[in-house]
């Protein structure tokens, strides 16, 4: 399951070449002609030629086109205009489908839908029951949370009803920041397992990072540790080869890719997997912004500063986690694991200690109309009362997370969002951009982190709430990605977070209008343009 369909047939024709080619200017050629990215995207692109060709030949052949595209214009703007979705994402299809009738109406029936087969949802009930089996109902915390403060119970609930993992006070957590600290701490606790080894990533690539952890992993398994790999195709599809993952079956780890692309147009290649996380015998785990390269940790050679970060979390958050990862695995590798046989033995303690603050583990994915990270988010600036801290590399926000944080700095909280001084993603940056004026015009504050690429997703509010999540603040994030973080409510780990929000602002530039003024106006224009698309993106 490891190569696409047709996969086998350009490997044959690569080797033939190769062999009749005799020389090694022949074999570098046919390596880079059927090496597997090149020719998945030049499949994509010829049937997106495909397409347009078709729609621009119905408008040739077509006597009563204008009349035509006019009446299925219209009625996908109805069914549009009446779907649960997004409306930045409503507005962008009707533009498409305005500007480009045929073409549009194609595209939109290919990703409209992400609803669930009959087969795919009796398998993702019967998950839900393994999980439901599987969680400590922890009553005693959340009696507590519903005496103490009915915001942070309201949350709790949310969470709890959605992914089923309870609040727990029973769970160490610790915050790491630079990316460089939290690898030094995975590393160390990677070599204390003693039952299984469970990693998920959007991206693994190739060098220090993954080498240092590879040997790790290879040393666990020869000791009879299971060991597990989920990484999303896409995010990996330039930065591990075929060749790697094979070795990686051979010595016993199992691998995953998920989303496998294929030949085939389709809209599920729309849907990835952006989560992280580690997972330790189900007593430690960790999750945040960190994939496994070497620009998240700055070796020698990195171009720009990256700052990135990530938390560890033991007890039953990390359990919580595990059964992400397992969960996920059931649901598209089809191995049909008994959770309980995964779960660590430790009960949490019934008696709530508030000191020791409490964690609670989310999960959100596209298979669903639930917004469940966007509703987290907003659940948390709804309650925050002084101020909320936002660390984000992209900002593009729905309308009513757009809403929400105008509301609140018009409301007398401070409202303050980091973001990267240096981007990755020019486009991406320049559409988050286009926000500025729209936010800080009615008091937010943005701030840009002028030493380099700032790749963190970590929000905290009044010194009481915090998220630290792999969810960016965009449209993929919140709508179209495989996502997950923890919930901190008064707990410890909220005081080294805020810590680093201080000292990064000292680093960052505080952005003005007089800032947003200065920008050129074909800047502003082509901002203005990407927005226009920007769900979409």
């Amino acid at each position: 399951y490891l190569l696409p369909p047709g996969t086998g047939t350009y490997i044959v024709w690569a080797n033939v070449i190769n062999n009749r080619s005799g020389g090694n200017s022949m074999a570098k050629l046919s390596e880079l002609i059927f090496k597997r990215s090149i020719l998945l995207a030049s499949f994509s692109v010829i049937q997106l030629l495909i397409i347009i060709a078709l729609s621009l030949y119905l408008s040739i052949i077509m006597p009563y086109y204008f009349t035509v595209t006019s009446f299925l214009s219209l009625v996908a703007a109805l069914v549009i205009i009446n779907e649960d979705i997004n409306p930045s994402y409503k507005v962008s299809w009707l533009i498409l489908i305005m500007l480009f009738p045929i073409f549009g109406l194609i595209l939109y029936t290919f990703f409209r839908d992400n609803r669930l087969k009959s087969k795919e949802k009796k398998r993702l009930s019967y998950i839900t029951d393994k999980i439901k089996n599987n969680v400590h109902k922890n009553e005693a915390v959340m009696e507590y949370l519903r005496d103490t403060d009915s915001r942070a119970y309201r949350q709790a609930e949310y969470i709890a009803a959605n992914f089923l993992s309870t609040p727990s006070n029973d769970t160490g957590s610790t915050y790491f920041s630079p990316g460089e600290l939290l690898f030094d701490s995975i590393k160390k606790d990677l070599k204390k397992a003693e039952y299984y080894i469970f990693i998920e990533f959007y991206i693994i690539e190739t060098g220090r990072m993954w080498d240092e952890i590879l040997e790790i992993l290879k040393e666990k398994r020869e000791e009879g540790v299971e060991v597990r790999i989920i990484y999303d195709d896409i995010g990996c599809i330039a930065r591990l080869s075929e060749r790697q993952i094979k070795e990686l079956n051979d010595i016993g780890i199992q691998t995953a890719s998920f989303n496998q692309l294929s030949l085939k147009f389709s809209i599920g290649y729309n849907f990835r997997n952006h989560r992280k996380i580690v997972s330790i015998d189900g007593r430690i785990a960790y999750t945040g912004g960190i994939n496994i390269g070497d620009n998240y940790i700055n070796t020698e050679d990195q171009a720009i500063y990256w700052k990135d970060s990530g938390v560890r979390v033991e007890g039953e958050a990390a359990w919580s986690l595990s059964m992400m990862f397992l969960s996920i695995w059931e649901f598209f590798v089809g191995d049909a694991d008994d959770y309980a046989g995964y779960k660590p033995a430790f009960e949490p303690s019934d008696k709530v200690i508030p000191s020791n603050g409490i964690v609670q583990a989310f999960s959100d994915n596209p298979l669903t109309s639930e917004l469940i990270t966007e509703n987290i988010f907003l659940n948390m600036i709804y309650s925050a009362k002084d101020y909320i801290y936002i660390k984000t590399p992209y900002l593009i926000p729905g309308d009513k997370m757009k809403s929400a944080l105008t509301v609140a700095a018009k409301s007398g909280i401070d409202v303050r969002i980091m973001m990267p001084g240096v981007p990755d993603k020019k486009m991406v940056n320049e559409t988050s951009k286009s926000y500025y004026a729209d936010l800080i015009s009615k008091g937010v504050k943005i701030y840009e982190y002028t030493p380099g690429f700032m790749h963190e997703k970590v929000m905290i509010a009044d010194d009481i709430y915090a998220i630290n999540s792999t969810a960016n603040m965009d449209y993929r994030s919140m709508c179209l990605s495989f996502e997950c973080g923890l919930w901190f409510y008064k707990a410890r780990i909220i005081e080294p977070m805020k810590e680093d929000f201080t000292e990064s602002f000292k680093e960052s530039k505080l952005v003005t209008m007089e800032d947003i003024r200065n920008v050129p106006k074909y800047k502003r224009l082509s901002r203005a343009v990407f927005r226009l698309f920007s769900p979409l993106m």
